[in-house]
């Protein structure tokens, strides 16, 4: 027998028996063996040809495709494992397939060589190789055992698919839907502070249109008064000029002059509202405010010769940063307050004082009621009138609003404090003029 003939006769014994001489013919087979994948021996093209047709389609698989033993040793490898692993041809059959695992995963690779691919056993997952001289590669690993039989594993076929691509592409996935996500979060951030602030908007607009309601239920009432009482006193005096003393007359002219005066306030306190809130810029210049409270109180005095008014005020004070006007009126809408609501033999206390060296304080002082503490800061407000205020007096609640607008357009402040005997005194302040040119 020839040596071609003894080797061809040994093949067909080693494929029906399988490795220790046991027949392995009825074993299912995840891959042809060794000697099908094998080069072709020259001289066999009888069996050569058939068994092109497996190695070819082997080789060319985009896919890597590993037969190893039982212990993990490499036997056969087509092109693209050994692109994936960096192996060198010849090293197949002596480099272990553990060689290019992480540590960590080289335990579900001997599972897979140990077991069946039973329901508990490992089909499919995800890790990844350290080729020879280049960074790890992200895979995907699917593995079958070769069974000599029901209970012994004798090599395990395994396929390698380089997925660097899709964890890149998940990765970058995974980035633009946290990017999304924040994005969601602050578009939706934005849309709840822009519809809070839609609502703060409607509720303003809700308070001001009937804050508007009230203030012209009250100008008209105020107007409608005093221009009755204007009418009425004209009236009387020109019709019984005949009938009525001097006296009388003189009297009657006093309570027009007075009602005329109210209509001249009122409307002169809603001129100087207007202006404010539409951001009009106040002109200041130095003024000694010692002169403005004087004058102001000798004013007064002509003009209420019964009413009893105290001016404490040095001489010696700076000249202040302010609008002589403003700080006149001012003074103005604080003493009529006092007018309305201390008793009418209690003296008006005027004063002014140096704050250190940045500020004066101007205070207006009474014997009247007070104000309760929890209503200091509203009193301030357009239109509130203090629950202490008898129902009598009239009003429309705009006096101290205007001379805050007043006082914080000289860059001042405004406030209210009990005194320790009963009354309230209301303080503001003004700037210390500077220099000659007021800053």
């Amino acid at each position: 027998m020839s040596a071609s003939e003894r080797r061809e006769v040994s093949r067909e014994r080693t494929g029906r028996e399988g490795r220790g001489g046991v027949d392995v013919s009825r074993r299912p087979r995840l891959l042809l063996p060794a000697s099908a994948l094998a080069p072709p021996q020259a001289g066999i093209t009888n069996v050569d040809e058939p068994l092109r047709h497996y190695r070819d389609p082997f080789e060319g698989a985009p896919l890597a495709y590993i037969v190893t033993d039982a212990g993990g040793r490499i036997e056969e490898a087509n092109a693209e494992a050994i692109r994936l692993l960096g192996l060198t041809p010849r090293f197949v059959g002596r480099k272990s397939l553990f060689d290019y695992l992480p540590v960590k995963d080289r335990h579900l690779f001997r599972e897979a060589l140990k077991q069946r691919m039973v329901a508990y056993a490992p089909r499919r997952w995800v890790s990844h190789v350290k080729p020879r001289n280049r960074q790890p590669v992200d895979i995907a690993v699917s593995a079958a055992s070769i069974m000599y039989d029901e209970s012994h594993v004798i090599g395990a076929s395994w396929v390698l698919q380089d997925i660097s691509g899709l964890k890149k592409a998940e990765e970058d996935l995974t980035r633009a839907r946290d990017e999304l996500e924040r994005r969601v979060q602050e578009r939706t951030a934005d849309l709840e502070a822009s519809n809070r602030q839609k609502d703060r908007i409607v509720e303003e607009l809700r308070r001001a249109n009937e804050a508007k309601d009230e203030f012209l239920g009250l100008l008209s009432h105020e107007l409608r008064t005093s221009m009755m009482l204007i009418y009425g006193g004209i009236k009387a005096v020109r019709r019984m000029s005949g009938r009525i003393n001097e006296q009388e007359t003189v009297s009657l002219l006093e309570d027009v002059e007075q009602e005329t005066d109210t209509v001249y306030r009122m409307i002169e306190d809603l001129l100087n509202l207007a202006r404010l809130e539409l951001g009009e810029q106040l002109t200041t210049e130095p003024v000694l405010v010692q002169h403005v409270i004087r004058r102001f109180a000798r004013s007064f005095g002509e003009s209420r010769p019964e009413r009893e008014i105290v001016v404490d005020v040095s001489d010696e004070l700076a000249a202040a940063l302010a609008e002589p006007t403003y700080v006149e009126q001012v003074l103005r809408n604080l003493v009529s307050n006092v007018e309305k609501y201390a008793p009418p033999e209690s003296p008006i206390e005027l004063r002014a004082a140096m704050n250190g060296g940045a500020e004066i304080i101007i205070s207006v002082l009474d014997r009247g009621p007070g104000i309760p503490e929890e209503e200091r800061d509203a009193v301030f407000e357009r239109f509130y009138r203090s629950s202490q205020i008898p129902k009598r007096v009239r009003g429309m609640g705009m006096g101290l609003t205007v001379c805050r607008r007043l006082v914080e357009a000289q860059r001042g402040r405004i406030w209210l404090a009990p005194r320790e005997e009963g009354g309230l005194e209301v303080s503001f302040t003004l700037p210390v003029a500077r220099d000659g040119s007021g800053n």
